[in-house]
């Protein structure tokens, strides 16, 4: 998806603070939230393919409920509920 705090402490060499505190100062977000906001987008392609506890596990949410809570935040609706948006809209 893209890189992941970890990935990007270890290419700059800078801690985990620093890095974080420089993205939410020039992006005004904080990195673990565009981070989850970038894994919710993708997750759409992945809607109707595979069930969403799959979807939630394979990018990185060890609870299903969580995922969902991301998606709410990014789509203003549960992962089921857009699925089912977009298969109208076919």
């Amino acid at each position: 998806i893209d890189l992941s705090l970890e990935e990007i402490v270890k290419k700059t060499g800078y801690s985990h603070g620093y890095v974080s505190q420089m993205f939410k100062k020039y992006f005004n977000v904080s990195l673990i939230s565009y981070h989850n906001r970038n894994k919710v987008i993708y997750s759409c392609k992945l809607l109707g393919n595979m069930k969403i506890i799959d979807i939630s596990s394979a990018l990185g949410w060890e609870n299903p409920k969580n995922y969902a809570i991301e998606f709410k935040k990014v789509f203003g609706c549960s992962p089921s509920q857009y699925l089912k948006s977009e298969q109208k809209m076919k």
